[in-house]
């Protein structure tokens, strides 16, 4: 039986405890990966609206040295021993076993275990700022100060930012990420629109750092409260020392590997400003070109947030079938969704650089952004099956793969910049990306027996790219600006949801959302004829 068949099977199986389980699973994981995915975008459209205006109040090169600020702590970001996850893991597995008394205790211990090391991290980079920005970087004497004063605060914003992301277990535990998105999303954007009036009033990168910093403490004391109220237990200074050897096993390995991860994450922006000239204005070309590519995945990375503590609650044997499902599912519920982001932010992306960050944008980010759109594809792929492995505790293969990848994919990052310049990073990230497509996916049928379960609709989801292919031709080739983009990519959208409805929604689906619509008998109607 193939694993589509086998997903239809379970959803269609009668009132039995495995249906009901695996499909309000199901629907929990969609209705939070919206809700994730709501808490990013929103910030991203505030960013999208603040951006202009920081990069003509700060020029190009101001703004590249803000993002090397911002960009230097990522390096650290595995600091806190993996306790962001573990606490996820453990206690989403407590909450499930409904022993919240046990959930609290892991918050505080993996809390406790975390401190210490993004201290040190921030004492160590609060100290170096100004060799780590002037000497290292490079940074001009007429930036290098206001870059070291701005680290410095950014230092802080990562010791916050890392009790944050412990602190809201028992939201994701829960599944409410409702609640998450608004104590986080709010903030965020707020910090962002507020950066442009900063800015204005002459407090240049100084000022956007300290909103920034601000901003992460507001957001950890609104996590605190709200997880405490959520989880009245969390409210304690008590730790679990029994707790401490696995959360500190399970994190040893995401530690291990992030290293690896963070090095690579970066690297070819490492290069870009070390090696080109006019690094930071390259940075920052390529920093635009990176941000806009990963919208595409957006949904998927949402998805994997909510899937953590869904499939540490599937884990068990007897629930095989119902992990599979939800696996498949969501592999091919991402490939569905992206497929229409990426072909159409290749039709708007040209206008979209120049009116949104300026000519000189437009035409340097596009081609790299074209590139990079490649590496998001596979990177979906890769993204629901690296969530099963770390859930699973397999973190060794992640620590092979990258430990691996630091020299060759440095090697070949170095080589096609030389070459190629920001256009040569991307595809230096696309082709990481596919690999780790192909390795993921091989570990994850290895250790845990998953498929993806999408064999049988490759056909049409081919299908899907070739409906966006005339609209992308015409403007690529003839005129990206042309007012006809705004009818035909509209009627390309609406082909692609035909295609998608009658040939790649399962029959449960389609129930489900006839169900949903049924008080609206126009949509209903309009559904049923192809149903």
């Amino acid at each position: 039986m193939s694993n589509l068949e086998e997903e239809k099977k379970i959803s269609q199986e009668g009132s039995g405890v495995k249906q009901s389980t695996s499909k309000g699973m199901t629907t929990k994981v969609m209705k939070g990966s919206f809700w994730v995915l709501l808490g990013q975008m929103v910030p991203m459209i505030a960013t999208f609206i603040s951006s202009p205006f920081v990069i003509r109040y700060l020029g190009a090169e101001a703004y590249g040295v803000l993002l090397l600020v911002a960009m230097i702590p990522a390096n650290f970001a595995h600091a806190d021993i993996g306790m962001n996850f573990s606490s996820t893991k453990f206690g989403a597995e407590a909450y499930g076993n409904g022993d919240t008394k046990k959930e609290a205790l892991v918050v505080r211990t993996a809390a406790w275990i975390a401190f210490f090391p993004t201290l040190l991290v921030c004492i160590l980079l609060f100290a170096f700022s100004s060799y780590i920005m002037t000497d290292f970087f490079g940074i001009s004497s007429k930036y290098g100060e206001a870059a070291s004063f701005g680290l410095k605060l950014t230092a802080i914003a990562f010791l916050i930012n890392a009790m944050s992301s412990i602190f809201n277990t028992p939201q994701f535990s829960r599944l409410k990420m409702n609640l998450n998105v608004l104590i986080n999303a709010g903030p965020r954007a707020l910090m962002t629109l507020t950066t442009p009036f900063v800015l204005y009033h002459g407090f240049g990168i100084k000022g956007a750092t300290l909103v920034a910093c601000c901003t992460a403490l507001i957001i950890l004391m609104l996590n605190v409260f709200v997880s405490g109220r959520l989880l009245p237990e969390l409210y304690s200074f008590t730790i679990d020392k029994k707790l401490i050897k696995p959360l500190f096993s399970f994190g040893k390995g995401i530690v291990i590997y992030g290293i690896a991860l963070v090095f690579i994450g970066n690297i070819e922006k490492i290069l870009l400003a070390k090696i080109m000239a006019d690094s930071t204005k390259n940075v920052a070309y390529y920093s635009v070109a990176f941000t806009l590519a990963n919208m595409a995945s957006l949904f998927s990375i949402a998805m994997v947030q909510t899937l953590t503590p869904a499939f540490s609650q599937l884990l068990a044997p007897e629930k095989k079938a119902e992990l599979q499902a939800l696996f498949s599912r969501c592999v091919r519920v991402g490939i569905i969704i992206l497929i229409p982001c990426c072909m159409s932010m290749i039709v708007i992306a040209k206008p979209f650089f120049t009116i949104w960050a300026g000519e000189e944008f437009g035409k340097e980010s596009v081609l790299p952004f074209y590139v990079l759109l490649i590496g998001v594809f596979f990177g979906l792929i890769a993204y629901i099956p690296s969530a099963i492995l770390l859930v699973a505790g397999k973190s060794s293969v992640f620590a092979k793969i990258y430990y691996t990848e630091i020299i060759l994919y440095g090697l070949l990052a170095y080589i096609l910049i030389l070459k190629f310049g920001i256009i040569g990073a991307a595809f230096a990230w696309s082709i990481r990306e596919v690999a780790n497509a192909i390795l993921f996916i091989f570990f994850a049928k290895k250790y845990t027996g998953l498929i993806l379960g999408i064999k049988k609709q490759q056909k049409e989801m081919l299908y899907g790219f070739l409906v966006f292919i005339p609209i992308v031709l015409f403007a690529i080739l003839y005129n990206n600006f042309s007012y006809w983009i705004f009818v035909l990519l509209p009627i390309s959208l609406f082909g692609y949801l035909v295609l998608v409805w009658k040939k790649l929604a399962i029959e449960s689906e389609k129930k489900w959302v006839l169900e949903k619509v049924k008080n609206k008998p126009s949509l209903h109607t309009l559904l049923s004829k192809y149903y």
